[in-house]
């Protein structure tokens, strides 16, 4: 940064150069090396740690990508949404040419889960404040108890008694 001040009473201009940083490690030989690995079935963190970039810094290409920096951070994000869908266009054809039901299945489970999917699972979706509310619990009597459990009621003085 270059400091001009030719006159005391003008204001300080600033004459900036434009500062040159080390070079991205973002080439395009790496952005196909990345997608590769994501074509492969690697999640988009391991294709990265995997071709030498960490995941912070892969992460932050794709943020500026999406914040609209164009350029190498653009082409990686597209490169990486294909491969992602070349990935799963691999898996569904591998799981649909298999044999076996088992696997059509857990595909119908995944793609349609409103109609395929498990129907063990409870979704409870609750709005507002519970409500809380306390019974009376009425005592019985010995008459009442023995009623209900046909015995006679003993009273006990230890825990032993129990047994």
């Amino acid at each position: 940064m270059k400091i001009i001040n030719e006159d005391p009473k003008q204001k300080i201009s600033f004459k900036t150069m434009k500062v040159k940083g080390r070079k991205s490690k973002l080439t395009p030989e790496l952005i196909e090396k990345i997608s590769t690995e994501i074509e492969n079935g690697s999640y988009q963190k391991v294709a990265a740690r995997k071709c030498g970039v960490g995941e912070s810094t892969f992460y932050a290409w794709m943020e500026k990508a999406e914040g609209g920096v164009g350029g190498q951070f653009q082409e990686l994000m597209e490169a990486v949404k294909n491969a992602s869908a070349v990935a799963e266009s691999r898996a569904i054809q591998t799981i649909l040419a298999d044999d076996s039901w088992q696997s059509k299945a857990w595909y119908l489970e995944r793609r349609f889960p409103e109609r395929w999917g498990r129907k063990d699972r409870l979704n409870a979706h609750h709005t507002g404040e519970p409500k809380v509310v306390f019974h009376t619990i009425k005592q019985m009597s010995e008459q009442e108890w023995n009623e209900v459990h046909g015995t006679e009621t003993k009273e006990l003085n230890s825990v032993e008694a129990l047994n």
